[in-house]
């Protein structure tokens, strides 16, 4: 699988694209630089279209690009639960968009359901609803590679999402955090920070004892 990260840069989120027979984005950060996230998804991609735009949860630094790059390659947007109703209705408080002095907006949203598998033709992302950060948070695992996309639930080094924006909650980041541990990911790809080839448990490990820690 060949996955390409793109952005991460100042508030902007990872961006990452898989060059699968159906290309897929995750996430598109704020949207700050967008000529030059089309540029380099076109270097990568030459002609070929983003199939898919996935958003791993509703904060503006990970949706903030979705509407321009998806008009751009007349794409559809996907989202889950209370963070797809948000970005559907342009909320700019649950969405943090304006702590960034910015308006999100209104903009179409394909649900997703837990458990659900989207077909990038030759390999297969499953959506796993990890609440904690924001209520909606999903995280995606290819099974075969074993690689997984964890938004803001999960970082290098053991780190955490917070849970005292909007919609977090820390007892269901916990549990959510426990739940990927036990996929058995090889490769992490969060949504800050930089990604984990072949240690992807040993992080998510340690991201568990912090966030369990954090109260004693």
């Amino acid at each position: 699988m060949k996955v390409h990260q793109i952005g991460g840069v100042g508030y902007d989120s990872n961006i990452y694209l898989i060059e699968a027979e159906k290309p897929v984005l995750i996430d598109t950060g704020t949207g700050f630089n967008i000529p030059g996230t089309l540029k380099e998804i076109k270097k990568i991609l030459n002609k070929k279209p983003i199939q898919m735009i996935l958003l791993t949860h509703m904060h503006y630094d990970h949706t903030g690009g979705a509407k321009k790059i998806a008009e751009a390659y007349k794409s559809r947007v996907h989202a889950y639960g209370n963070d797809a109703e948000a970005l559907m209705g342009g909320d700019g408080s649950n969405t943090c968009a304006r702590d960034f002095g910015e308006r999100i907006e209104k903009m179409d949203i394909s649900q997703l359901s837990n458990n659900s598998v989207i077909d990038c033709g030759d390999l297969n992302l499953r959506v796993i609803h990890t609440p904690g950060h924001t209520s909606g948070s999903i995280s995606f695992y290819e099974q075969n590679t074993k690689s997984l996309f964890s938004g803001d639930t999960v970082f290098a080094d053991g780190g955490v999402g917070r849970w005292d924006l909007p919609t977090g909650d820390y007892n269901a980041l916990s549990t959510s955090v426990s739940e990927l541990l036990k996929l058995g990911a090889v490769h992490l790809y969060p949504g800050h920070g930089p990604y984990i080839n072949d240690k992807a448990q040993e992080h998510i490990r340690m991201a568990l004892r912090s966030i369990q820690n954090s109260f004693l």
